[in-house]
């Protein structure tokens, strides 16, 4: 069996993380209480720090993915 020794960025991981977190507060902001809203004060920030890093370590790669998402959304549109 063979082994897969690539690096994976702990930004990444912290990424996706948020992104997850943050759609629990909204859902329990929208079918429990309105109160679950202001954990987003925290959430919020934290997820545009930690992908302002990520755009930081990875630009390249970043900018070309973000260009092809946007060719796409218009493509739609």
């Amino acid at each position: 069996m063979t082994e897969n020794k690539e690096n994976v960025p702990v930004s990444g991981m912290v990424l996706v993380l948020l992104v997850i977190l943050n759609a629990v507060v909204l859902r329990a902001g929208l079918t429990k209480s309105t109160g679950w809203y202001w954990a987003l004060c925290l959430t919020v920030p934290l997820l545009l720090i930690v992908s302002r890093n990520a755009c930081k370590k990875q630009p390249d790669t970043v900018r070309g993915n973000l260009g092809g998402q946007l060719r796409w959304l218009l493509k739609v549109w």
